[in-house]
């Protein structure tokens, strides 16, 4: 092989830190290489150190390298071929036992041709946004997205397929997030549900409640509507706040006697806010109190209600008997406070006390009898069910009881029988001197009364139109939240025009706001991640709207808030300043909890382990829920902290320190009492500081806790039922830790006793060995058993121990490959401390969060970005906001490719 003249800056390749520090040693001595333009340079040594093992159909490792023919096949596979560089420049390749080894100078030349190869086609196509199919909304970013779109706190995905991983290990890989017909008949079928779960409030927007809700159901509505209202008081700090003053009177501006039912006794109270108040508001704020008073007017249906007050007061001119009036005695449902439970003797009749008999022939009068001739062709007479309902409240038990005084006798089933047409035709029976009614009734409407009339009807209007206008806004905005589009005039007209469709076909507005959030649901613009890409072939950036999808999507698994979009729209995230408020803004909410629990948890191991890990029930009674829980939140609390209080990422080896429960401290055999006022310094909001509060803070100076290797949801995950597993849990440090990638074992390994408990007695460490003595096993169990053999102590549900299920001593000493001596836990976090394994793991993470972010495989083009995380990360601190700022910075993160781009 002739010698290439070099090219490549010392320490550029940090991917691989596990070799980084033997590479920079041998750059040193080549210097800098030039790339070569056919592999033909490399072949050479291939064929003298490596076709031997790799070639063919049975080649070991199933690594045939006469598959790469060219250059291009080689950067196409840039992660095995970095790998191949490392095991060449640490002597791993060929193996020791091969007699005929490869020179230094030929050991470099061959690493300086891959790793000047590889470089230059990542610098060719550094930054380039990558291949990323559209996707769909995982089931974590659906639940959670619908979930921050209603309040609720519901699992829609419950019956929904698993989702699988990929890209760099994680499910919201685009390459796995496909769409079957059978998902879409969910999605439709979820989008029915959740609106089911709403209230439709004209001014406020829907109100999603736990359960479905009942479209007549106005007193759950009513009730919600002035939860909303007490809610915004207390946000300004008026007092005394509705909820409370309700019974006093003062704040509701049309108030029932204890609810907000329709019904003729409505009475205008003053607001308890006055104007001059609301005048001190904020714009927002003021628009919200508006929206929450319309709310209250349309459930009230105020100027219906003045309708009925006019009407009311004209039927009371005649005079009461017991049993001739049905109206009064039909109105069993309604309430009054101080008539309440009265018998109808005691009640101020104006004439003699009734019994049951004259109650029943009030309300056959009424369907029958003395009320039919006032019910002329213009007004609906009473239906069979209506008339049977008014019969079944007569024969009731609680026919002797007055729940209303008579006073409100005829409103009151007007109110309940009659639509807004048939108030309008007796109105005018009742304003015409000459009509039957009027004779019959002997009253007279009273000057005053017509322009009342007059002015209710117009209210009447303007009430129609506010209440459409409100419900088509409040349906425009919940399409443009749920579809993630901006709020142009365009965007608004065309969504707009869908609503008044939907009234055109005769749907009431409650119901066209029900089926637009439905449509805006079941939509592919929902639970897909659309992004528009430039013509051409040129990547350029995503849309502010689209980048704070991005961002969201990261942090928070869901959409963006208010005001993210706020800002995306606004052009600030343009702005690195205000794109790194943004971001500390979202790193200190409590939702970034689903970042912890979907980013670290898949990456580090512990991922659903409050809803997987099934350890031996009769072995481990000790497990129960209760710790399960506080295992799995010992890790995401303690991930939390290092991204809220941005701590440094490699406090996860080298930390002395954990998050917990009282019931977890005395699993772990904690005995200091903790520092329960730790949450008080966190950087974290309200909701952050009240959650963090719940935990106490451990110093585990005295305890082999702390940091990843010692929570007890990881060491559970890494042991079977009965037993541990030095195995998994050594190929766990190895691989998801340290980022240093191991081979498959072969097909005929022997497996282990299932049982710690084995009939000949032997440990973990003595079952081991025998896997040691086998060439093919015993390199790689080299690197493997003895970084697990040193968390032996840590038995299979996490707890310390000194003896294993047998009864003998445990023995957690053992040599790695290297010759490094590991004598139990604290030599292993020493060792795992150490530069060359802080590297590693620094780099791991950094691809791992990379790769997370992107949503798809990382390529040989994301390498000087990789690079770039890690030297600002050593730079400044290793913390958590560095690496994320570097990640949503990034050309990758805020670009996409245009759609000619070759894929």
């Amino acid at each position: 092989m002739r010698s290439i003249l070099p090219a490549v800056p010392v320490g550029w390749w940090p991917s691989s830190a596990r070799v980084s520090r033997r590479l920079a040693a041998v750059l040193v001595l080549i210097g800098n290489i030039i790339p070569g333009d056919s592999i033909d340079q490399i072949t050479p040594f291939l064929q003298a150190n490596c076709i031997e093992c790799h070639s063919g159909t049975k080649s070991k490792g199933d690594l045939d390298l006469t598959r790469f023919k060219e250059t291009a096949a080689v950067v196409a596979d840039s992660k095995l071929w970095k790998e191949i560089s490392a095991a060449i420049a640490s002597k791993e390749m060929p193996p020791a036992k091969h007699a005929n080894q490869p020179t230094d100078t030929q050991r470099q030349e061959a690493v300086g041709w891959i790793n000047s190869t590889l470089k230059s086609a990542a610098l060719a196509k550094a930054g380039d946004p990558g291949d990323i199919p559209l996707r769909r909304l995982t089931n974590v970013e659906l639940n959670h997205s619908l979930n921050d779109l209603t309040g609720l706190d519901i699992d829609w995905s419950r019956d929904f397929p698993t989702d699988a991983s990929g890209g760099e290990g994680f499910t919201n890989a685009a390459e796995t997030l496909q769409v079957s017909a059978a998902l879409i008949e969910k999605y439709l079928a979820v989008a029915t549900r959740v609106a089911s779960h709403a209230e439709y409030l004209p001014g406020s927007g829907p109100l999603f409640m736990p359960a479905p809700t009942l479209d007549d159901d106005r007193d759950s509505r009513a009730s919600q509507a002035l939860r909303r209202l007490d809610a915004f008081c207390a946000s300004v700090s008026v007092k005394p706040l509705p909820g409370a003053a309700i019974h006093r009177l003062r704040t509701i501006k049309m108030v029932r006697d204890s609810d907000l039912l329709p019904s003729p006794r409505s009475k205008p109270v003053l607001p308890a806010v006055d104007e001059k108040t609301v005048a001190g508001w904020t714009p927002a704020q003021q628009t919200a109190w508006r929206a929450l008073w319309l709310d209250l007017e349309v459930l009230a249906e105020t100027p219906r209600a003045k309708k009925i007050d006019v009407l009311e007061r004209y039927l009371l001119g005649k005079s009461y008997r017991p049993g001739s009036d049905p109206l009064f005695e039909a109105s069993l449902e309604v309430s009054y406070a101080g008539n309440r439970n009265k018998k109808l003797r005691d009640t101020d009749t104006g004439g003699a006390a009734g019994d049951a008999n004259d109650y029943r022939t009030g309300i056959t009068n009424l369907t029958t009898g003395a009320f039919l001739p006032f019910w002329s062709a213009s007004i609906r007479p009473l239906t069979p069910a209506e008339r049977r309902d008014l019969v079944r409240l007569s024969e009731s038990d609680n026919h002797e009881y007055v729940k209303v005084p008579h006073a409100w006798a005829h409103a009151e089933v007007i109110n309940r029988y009659f639509d807004d047409s048939q108030i309008e035709a007796l109105w005018q029976l009742v304003s015409d001197p000459v009509s039957t009614f009027s004779k019959v009734y002997g009253c007279t409407v009273t000057p005053d009364q017509r322009p009342e009339w007059q002015r209710w009807t117009s209210e009447s209007a303007e009430l129609v139109r506010r209440t459409r206008d409100g419900h088509r806004q409040n349906a425009i905005r919940f399409v443009q939240r749920a579809w993630r589009v901006g709020t142009t005039a365009a965007d608004e007209a065309a969504l707009g025009k869908t609503f008044d469709e939907l009234v055109a076909q005769g749907r009431s507005v409650e119901s066209a706001h029900r089926a637009m959030v439905i449509r805006a649901l079941a939509s592919p613009r929902f639970y897909y991640r659309f992004e528009t890409p430039p013509s051409g072939v040129k990547a350029s950036p995503v849309s502010g709207i689209e980048l704070a999808s991005r961002i969201s999507f990261l942090l928070w698994s869901a959409l963006p808030d208010d005001e993210l979009l706020r800002a995306a729209q606004a052009g600030e995230l343009a702005d690195p300043s205000k794109l790194k408020l943004q971001t500390r803004r979202m790193m200190a909410d409590l939702r970034v909890r689903r970042f912890v629990q979907e980013f670290f948890g898949q990456w580090l191991g512990f991922y659903r382990f409050d809803r997987n890990a099934r350890p031996d029930r009769d072995r481990f009674p000790e497990f129960t829920p209760t710790i399960r829980q506080a295992m799995f939140d010992e890790a995401v609390v303690f991930c939390a902290d290092l991204v809220v209080n941005d701590r440094p990422i490699t406090d996860l080896l080298t930390a002395k320190r954990t998050y917990i429960t009282a019931d977890l401290a005395k699993f772990y055999g904690l005995v200091k009492p903790g520092d329960a006022g730790w949450a008080n310094g966190s950087r974290g909001d309200a909701s952050v500081k009240a959650w963090f509060a719940s935990y106490q803070r451990f110093a585990c100076d005295d305890s082999p806790r702390g940091g990843v290797i010692g929570w007890a949801s990881v060491l559970t995950k890494l042991s079977h039922p009965l037993r541990t597993s030095p195995i998994k849990r050594g190929n766990w440090l190895l691989v998801d830790v340290l980022g240093t990638p191991t081979p498959k074992p072969p097909n005929d390994v022997p497996m282990l006793p299932e049982d710690e408990k084995n009939k000949d007695g032997l440990t973990q460490r003595e079952l081991l060995a025998k896997h040691r003595e086998s060439p093919v096993c015993g390199s790689c169990h080299s690197r493997i058993d003895p970084l697990g053999i040193a968390m032996e102590q840590f038995d299979p549900i996490g707890r310390w121990r000194t003896t294993d299920g047998n009864g003998k001593a445990i023995n957690s000493s053992d040599v790695l490959h290297n010759g490094t001596k590991l004598s139990g836990i604290e030599d292993l976090r020493t060792y795992l401390s150490m530069p060359a394994q802080r590297d590693g793991f620094l780099a791991l993470a950094c691809r791992k969060l990379l790769g997370y972010a992107l949503g798809r495989r990382l390529v040989i083009s994301d390498e000087p970005l990789l690079e770039t995380m890690q030297s600002k990360a050593q730079e400044q601190g290793l913390t958590m906001s560095v690496l994320i700022d570097a990640v949503v910075a990034s050309t990758q993160f805020q670009s996409i490719r245009g759609r000619d781009a070759a894929h």
